[in-house]
């Protein structure tokens, strides 16, 4: 069995040697840093990235590896930064272009991403990574036709991504499925190479006829049932191809649209969801749209959301009659969920949004968030500036059954038998009569790391105790 760490430790351990004798050998102290990087000693790695950059401002290799090591550690700001001076100084080069639309990409910034994407096909047609970025802002954008063209183009020779173990020994191999549509259970903090090796394969572009990479668990990661009704079915095609266990069965994913979701949950006792409905964006769009919406019983305000999409993002509340039209042409895709708004303000006229993911059998407390404004975020809502918003928070991670009484608490277990994920999670509010309103619950809740902020302090043991619980969750099913 080759030990990669013990390579690498011992790689480093040779540098370190030839340092003593060439202390400004600029490419020794890169490679040092390389070797940290993959040693997992991110704030070794970043200090040497960051030296080798003192002493040549543009040298590639640092500056992109110094950019990824940033995202991947939680720091998108400084990672979009570092990306823009490698664009600016490497303006000639498609991959500093296509890693900056990556960064955009992740921020939510479509059209720019998408410029920079272009811009990195300019300079090279084939770059697969272009592609695969193009590809996904046209899905994200409803044109269907042209992602599936740069989908075929990013992926037809590279279905699977392996990332090797670089630990000591041997640890498990997880499969992890994923949809080249956005919609997928964020892996990079539980599935990382400090604790198992991983093959990432797109479910759309694999072919079935080749066998699946060596495995010991399978981590369904295709998350959202709203949009990706085809990764699923054949993610039950090849989950039905091995004996190993798997994590989120396919069809418990797919019972997670938000229709269904309304549906199911909304029997369960103490617990409330908004009627949701799915139309044809069209009719929305055209005159007869206030009609329809009358004829499945809704009333104004209502919400109207493009499936698929997040953050608050193609998510609007429509006053009246006269709002639906427009509301439904600044929308993309041929859908549109329409949902009933229930007002979930307490007598302090503030909204409070609770989120917590399942991981097993357990529900952990993430966060809670506070604001005045409907459409809340933990990032847009008034916590920040909030010393007693924050205290709410941090009573919420510390108590959950505390914060929201026996009763809710019971509820909230009742939804997480009902959904049957292994991992997922859930966004909801307490009525003023102490009941669970669901806004979403499915497999793609992210467990986003808190800023750097000793405000945020408390946040973090529930970070960690999530990834951890999903980590062990891995391993214990792999070892079964």
């Amino acid at each position: 069995m080759i030990d990669f760490r013990a390579m690498r430790e011992a790689a480093l351990s040779g540098i370190d040697a030839r340092l003593a004798k060439e202390p400004e050998a600029l490419e020794l102290r890169f490679e040092r840093a390389r070797l940290l990087d993959a040693l997992g000693r991110s704030a070794e790695a970043l200090a040497g990235y960051e030296d080798v950059l003192s002493r040549d401002p543009a040298h590639f290799e640092a500056l992109n590896n110094l950019a990824t090591l940033q995202f991947k550690t939680g720091q998108a700001r400084s990672a979009r930064i570092s990306y823009q001076t490698l664009v600016s100084r490497h303006a000639q080069n498609p991959v500093a272009h296509a890693n900056l639309g990556f960064v955009l990409l992740k921020n939510g910034e479509l059209p720019a991403a998408r410029e920079q994407y272009s811009r990195a096909l300019e300079l090279d047609p084939d770059h697969v990574e272009a592609h695969k970025g193009l590809g996904l802002i046209l899905e994200m954008l409803g044109d269907t036709e042209g992602s599936q063209a740069h989908a075929e183009r990013g992926f037809r020779d590279s279905p699977i991504t392996s990332v090797p173990y670089r630990g000591i020994g041997r640890a498990p191999e997880v499969l992890a499925i994923v949809s080249y549509s956005p919609g997928n259970v964020h892996l990079q903090h539980y599935v990382t190479p400090d604790h198992f090796g991983m093959h990432k394969l797109v479910a759309e572009y694999f072919d079935l006829a080749q066998p699946l990479p060596p495995h010991d668990i399978v981590f369904n990661a295709v998350g959202d049932a709203d949009i990706c009704g085809p990764a699923l079915d054949v993610v039950r095609t090849l989950v039905a191809r091995t004996t190993k266990p798997v994590i989120n069965q396919p069809d418990a994913v797919a019972a997670t649209t938000r229709v269904e979701n309304a549906d199911r949950l909304g029997i369960l006792p103490d617990v409330r969801t908004p009627q949701t409905v799915e139309l044809d964006r069209a009719t929305l769009a055209g005159p007869d749209g206030p009609a329809a919406l009358a004829n499945h019983g809704f009333d104004f305000p209502l919400l109207l959301r493009a499936p698929g999409f997040h953050t608050g993002e193609h998510f609007e509340r429509i006053e009246n009659q006269a709002d639906v039209a427009a509301a439904a042409n600044r929308m993309p895709g041929d859908r549109i969920l329409a949902i009933e708004f229930i007002d979930v303000r307490g007598e302090d006229a503030l909204i409070r949004k609770y989120r917590a993911i399942f991981v097993g059998d357990a529900i952990e407390p993430l966060h809670l968030a506070i604001s005045r404004d409907w459409k809340i975020h933990y990032f847009s809502a008034d916590m920040t500036e909030s010393e007693a918003n924050r205290a709410e928070d941090e009573a919420f991670i510390a108590d959950l059954p505390g914060a929201l009484g026996a009763r809710a608490a019971t509820a909230l277990e009742a939804i997480r038998k009902t959904l049957a994920l292994d991992y997922g999670g859930i966004d909801f509010a307490l009525d003023r009569d102490g009941n669970i309103v669901v806004f979403e619950a499915n497999a793609t809740m992210v467990v986003p790391v808190p800023k750097s902020d000793p405000r945020w302090n408390y946040r973090r043991s529930a970070v960690d105790r999530i990834h951890t619980a999903v980590r062990e969750l891995i391993t214990r099913r792999a070892a079964v």
